[in-house]
């Protein structure tokens, strides 16, 4: 067992290969754990973020069997490793080949990071509790911050039956909210297959979504500027979408609702849809859910996650639950001080100043 630190963008491309082949023996896992998305996270935001890129390879002889993406980020003097890609909300974990001990290996890893990469916190936020790295991570270094609602589809054996276990008012609104939609021209709906669309489909929905933000108000880093757009670009290749699945909801001919998420290994996380704000109260976004959901079972689709949050409408459709977790784990002695602040009340009334500042101020105070 010996590991390398991956630095730099060619070292990145040499191990891209094997890292490839490494997904299909490693058990069940996310698309987040391909190098492409790694490689698009590297090219349009830690590098743009001004991150070091620090992938942990871990080698038995000359076989690669883990690799933990990972860039660092500078505070100060405080540096933090983090996931490499958007730096949003995706789930956190390690690929680990499936014929070795993960456990193992990831311990084996996190103590290389701790040794020998130079880094004070390791932050892996988003970590479910199925999880290899839950499994291998200090229990001490997280905390509960929710779960996960989802549909496990391989309890029914058809949508019919799936559908029918749900309550009787909720269908009949389903079914209604659809032939509502169809009483004002042709539905239809369908699954995003080729790049060309992927690409115009991820751009219109980026964009509907900071129309959203603005009109609501709201600060979002997913939104703001190209950077996560230009990722999601990045995982298109000529041959279709890659991992995403992008979904649309058609009037007579004309897009009303899109919704992005990503298919893997038989499980779709749902992330976000948007719908025409003009036909609001027609519930598009609704309808979409509902025709997808119908896909999913129909196609072979084992899981169906609607991931963070507790949205009413989630539990209605779902019978599971997935608890996920925060890590903040301190690495040095800067590092534990970062966390001991990070979790006190100073650090509260400290956050309710800096949004009470200037949004120029506040940009010029954020760390790289």
């Amino acid at each position: 067992m010996q590991f390398n630190l991956i630095d730099t963008a060619e070292k990145l491309q040499s191990i891209s290969e094997d890292w490839q082949a490494l997904t299909g023996h490693s058990g069940p896992g996310h698309y987040n754990q391909a190098p492409i998305w790694a490689k698009s996270g590297w090219a349009h935001v830690a590098s743009e973020r001004g991150r070091n890129l620090a992938v942990i390879a871990g080698y038995d002889g000359n076989e690669l069997k883990l690799v933990w993406p990972l860039s660092i980020s500078s505070a100060g003097s405080i540096k933090t490793a983090q996931a490499l890609g958007p730096e949003t909300s995706e789930y956190r974990d390690v690929l680990v080949d499936e014929a070795v001990d993960s456990t193992k290996w990831i311990q084996a890893a996190y103590q290389y990071l701790k040794d020998s990469v130079g880094v004070d916190v390791l932050s892996c936020p988003y970590v479910r509790a199925d999880s290899k790295l839950n499994n291998a991570l200090p229990d001490s270094s997280h905390y509960d911050i929710g779960v996960a609602p989802y549909i496990d589809m391989t309890e029914w054996d058809s949508w019919d039956s799936y559908f029918a276990s749900r309550k009787k008012s909720f269908r009949s609104r389903n079914r209604n909210l659809l032939k509502k939609l169809e009483q004002l021209g042709e539905v239809s709906f369908k699954v995003v297959d080729s790049a060309e669309e992927a690409r115009e489909l991820v751009s219109w929905i980026m964009q509907l979504k900071r129309e959203w933000t603005e009109r609501a108000g709201i600060v979002n880093r997913w939104f703001d500027g190209d950077s996560y757009e230009n990722f999601l670009l990045g995982l298109i290749d000529e041959s279709g979408p890659g991992p995403m699945f992008i979904t649309t909801l058609e009037l007579d001919g004309k897009r009303i609702a899109a919704a992005l998420g990503f298919y893997y290994k038989g499980k779709i996380e749902s992330y976000f849809g948007v719908y025409d704000d003009e036909l609001r109260q027609m519930a598009p976004g609704r309808v979409l859910d509902y025709l997808q959901l119908k896909w999913a079972f129909e196609n072979g689709a084992e899981v169906f996650d609607f991931r963070l949050g507790n949205e009413e409408y989630k539990y209605k459709w779902i019978n599971q639950e997935m608890q996920y977790f925060d890590y903040r784990i301190p690495l040095t002695l800067k590092g534990h001080l970062l966390v001991k602040w990070q979790h006190s009340e100073l650090r509260n009334l400290a956050r309710n100043v800096f949004t009470l500042m200037p949004e120029s101020l506040r940009q010029r105070l954020k760390p790289v």
